[in-house]
């Protein structure tokens, strides 16, 4: 009875992956199609597997992409480590120390949450060129280093952590700091956690890059300028920049995933 229902699952959950999986592996498969059978998508294979479109991709001729790749993976990546940093050591704060307007202050940072991020753009568009940060990697890093996701996040993580590491360690005569910085190692798993959710958020922005910076200087936003240029190049190149602008989610994901499941585990718990 349980490998009949086992079966019967199988049967229902097969088809259902297919189907949402399909776009992903048309995706894969379009990298070597010639224009005519991508203008084709029910045919999943092409006839033949050409591997030129890659190299004529990661040559520069069509765009610069490994400066866009190197400029997107260094911007996302400083965006989510400061994030991290930053909501670890509010939530730390709210959690194990006692100061003045702290429920205003704590009312503030849901705000963060509340508020689009639409709504300030351009209050925040003056306030980097008022700074001289227009046409910098840092007009895209800056905006996005506080989360208010992250912070209630972390207040979660710290609530659950026995306060009795803190509490000794303040015997011991240690400061804040290095108490805070003793933590983070047993609170890595909702660290990469958030690491991972912050690194795919930012990842996808456009919103910030196209009204901050000049140039196209980060890879979903350059995708735009080769998408208008696709009459003269092969629609290959398109998708396979698509690709790799998909791919660094994808492995982050694999590496993290036995984070995120442990994490999301325990705060459900």
């Amino acid at each position: 009875m349980k490998a009949l229902k086992q079966i019967v699952l199988l049967l229902i959950v097969c088809p259902v992956l297919f189907i949402f999986s399909y776009p992903l592996l048309w995706l894969v498969t379009a990298c070597f199609k010639s224009n005519r059978e991508i203008y084709k998508p029910l045919i999943l294979f092409p006839k033949e597997w050409n591997t030129s479109y890659f190299a004529e991709l990661f040559s520069g001729k069509v765009i610069d992409f490994w400066g866009f790749m190197t400029n997107s993976l260094l911007t996302t990546t400083l965006q989510s480590l400061i994030a991290v940093f930053l909501s670890a050591s509010v939530a730390y704060i709210f959690v194990f120390k006692e100061f003045k307007f702290k429920r205003i202050i704590f009312i503030l940072a849901v705000s963060l949450i509340l508020i689009p991020k639409q709504i300030m753009i351009f209050p925040l568009r003056e306030l980097i060129f008022k700074m001289n940060l227009n046409d910098s990697l840092w007009a895209i890093i800056l905006p996005g280093a506080l989360s208010g996701i992250g912070i209630l996040f972390f207040i979660q993580v710290y609530r659950s952590l026995p306060r009795d590491y803190v509490d000794f360690a303040k015997v011991e005569g240690a400061s804040d700091t290095k108490i805070f910085l003793t933590t983070l190692p047993l609170i890595l798993s909702p660290l990469l956690c958030c690491f991972m959710i912050h690194f795919i958020l930012a990842w996808q922005q456009h919103l910030m890059p196209l009204l901050l910076l000049n140039d196209n200087q980060l890879l979903p936003v350059a995708m735009s300028s080769l998408l208008t240029s696709s009459l003269s190049y092969p629609l290959a190149v398109l998708m396979c920049a698509a690709l790799m602008c998909i791919l660094p989610s994808i492995v982050l994901f694999l590496f993290t995933y036995k984070n995120f499941r442990s994490t999301l585990s325990e705060q459900v718990i």
